[in-house]
């Protein structure tokens, strides 16, 4: 079923380094080129495009509802300053329905990121205190923390700077630590 709605975004989040767009419709990522990011001072922010490479159709053609835009030229903005997004028209869906024109202005957001080791080891029946530390909390957000397979490891406790897991069998899990409120994970 093909969806004739014209597409809108969802989501428009500014960071000092890149721009995540999240658009109501799958959308043809050479059509994103389009878009125009610009500083407090009017000044075009060069940029690449990254979205999910997985969806394509039938005819091999890629879609996608995420986008980052990786400023170029090491172009960094300050937190809190302004900027604007303008979309001239020509951004397309997968159903080739264009978005209408517009213009957002959205203030730079702080980086907020969760730091934690990639890989850990905890030997069968033990438990780990894993550290966490979200950098530029200044909104005081917690975290939560799930394991894709309770059976080998779990997640007995969660505080403020750390998880505790337990290894319950042998085997490898990955243990997903969430900021629900940014949608920010690691």
């Amino acid at each position: 079923m093909i969806s004739k709605e014209k597409p809108v975004i969802e989501s428009l989040t500014v960071h000092s380094d890149y721009t995540k767009i999240v658009f109501s419709k799958y959308m043809k990522p050479d059509s994103i080129s389009s878009l125009r990011l610009l500083d407090a001072k009017g000044k075009n922010i060069n940029y690449e495009i990254e979205h999910d490479n997985n969806l394509t159709d039938g005819a091999g053609t890629n879609y996608a509802r995420e986008y980052l835009l990786r400023y170029q030229d090491n172009t960094v903005l300050e937190a809190g300053s302004s900027c604007k997004l303008i979309s001239d028209g020509t951004i397309k869906s997968y159903a080739d329905i264009a978005m209408e024109p517009d213009e957002i202005d959205v203030e730079v957001e702080k980086n907020i990121q969760i730091i934690a080791p990639d890989e850990v080891t905890v030997k069968m029946g033990e438990s780990l205190d894993i550290p966490v530390y979200i950098a530029n909390n200044d909104e005081n957000l917690g975290f939560t923390a799930i394991s894709n397979f309770e059976d080998i490891v779990s997640v007995e406790k969660i505080e403020k700077d750390y998880v505790r897991i337990s290894a319950e069998i042998w085997g490898t899990a990955d243990i997903v630590v969430n900021i629900p409120e940014k949608g920010i994970e690691k």
